[in-house]
C-alpha cells in the first residue's frame, strides 16, 4: 500500500475539505485528528482506495529528548490515526512504523479513539515486541444533541443534576463566546489556570487560531464561557469555567 504524507501548513483546500469530510464520516474520528488543531511541525499521512480517503492520522513530530539532541524525533497522533475499519487500521499503522523506522525516528505512538470496545473488535498489540503499552487508555466524553434538553439532562447522573441546579441557584450564566474581548478573557483563564495547576500551556497564538477556526467554521464548535454572581461584589460577574465545545460529525 502506498500513503501520502502532506505537511498541515500544506494542504491544499480541496484537501482539507476531503479530510474534514472523512473524519466527520467515522465514528473513530476525533477533533484533535482535525489539521487545523495540529502545531506547526506536523503531517497529516492517509491512505486512498478507490480514489477515497480510508486511513487518516494526524500526526505531530517531537524532539523528546529536547534541543539538546534534535536528531531523535518522534511521531505521535493524538486521538489517531483515525479507520473504522479495524484490521485496515492496523495494516496501516504497521505498514507506518516500518517506514518511521526507514526515516530513523525514534518511535511511533499511537492514540486511537476507540470507544466502543469488545474482545477481538479491536487491534491489540499485547503479544507484539514492537508495541508497548503507554499507560492507561483514554477516551473523550461523548454527548448526542439530537436528543431534546430535557432528555438530555435526565440522563445525567444523579450528582452530575444536583450540581447543574446548584450552579442555577448560584446566579451561573454559560454562553458562547462571539467577540475577541471574550475571547482575551477565556485566554487569561487558561493562563492563570497552568499556573495554578503546574502544567504548560500550549502557545496562546496557537490556541487563539484554533477557537477563530471553531468560530469560523459553520456548526463545528463553540467557545463557552461560565459566569456565576458572587454575592459580595453586588452585581458584577466572575468568570470561573471555560469549555471549548467541538461539534464532530454532521449528524451531532
Amino acid at each position: 500500500m502506498t500513503l501520502e504524507s502532506v505537511p498541515t501548513d500544506e494542504l491544499s483546500p480541496g484537501l482539507s475539505r476531503e479530510v474534514q469530510d472523512f473524519l466527520d464520516s467515522q465514528d473513530t474520528g476525533h477533533p484533535f485528528q482535525f489539521p487545523q488543531w495540529a502545531g506547526s511541525r506536523s503531517k497529516v499521512v492517509l491512505l486512498r482506495k478507490d480514489g477515497k480517503i480510508h486511513w487518516l492520522g494526524t500526526f505531530g513530530v517531537q524532539t523528546p529528548l529536547g534541543r539538546r539532541f534534535p536528531w531523535i524525533r518522534a511521531l505521535i497522533a493524538n486521538r489517531g490515526p483515525v479507520c473504522d475499519d479495524h484490521q485496515l487500521w492496523e495494516a496501516v499503522v504497521e505498514e507506518l512504523a516500518e517506514n518511521m523506522r526507514q526515516e530513523s525516528f525514534a518511535y511511533l505512538d499511537v492514540m486511537p479513539e476507540w470507544i466502543w470496545q469488545t474482545d477481538g473488535d479491536h487491534p491489540s498489540f499485547a503479544n507484539q515486541s514492537n508495541w508497548d503499552r503507554m499507560g492507561k487508555q483514554r477516551a473523550s466524553l461523548r454527548l448526542d444533541l439530537r436528543a431534546d434538553e430535557d432528555e438530555i439532562f435526565a440522563n445525567f447522573r444523579k450528582i452530575s443534576r444536583y450540581e447543574v441546579r446548584r450552579a442555577e441557584r448560584f446566579g451561573t450564566t454559560v454562553s458562547p463566546a462571539s467577540s475577541e474581548a471574550e475571547i482575551d478573557e477565556f485566554l487569561r483563564v487558561y493562563e492563570r489556570m497552568a499556573i495554578w495547576k503546574g502544567f504548560t500551556p500550549d502557545a496562546i497564538d496557537e490556541v487563539r487560531r484554533i477557537i477563530h477556526w471553531l468560530l469560523a467554521s459553520e456548526s463545528r464548535g463553540a467557545l463557552l464561557l461560565g459566569r456565576v454572581r458572587y454575592r459580595s461584589w453586588g452585581s458584577s460577574y466572575c468568570p470561573v469555567r471555560s469549555k471549548m465545545l467541538v461539534r464532530l460529525g454532521s449528524e451531532c
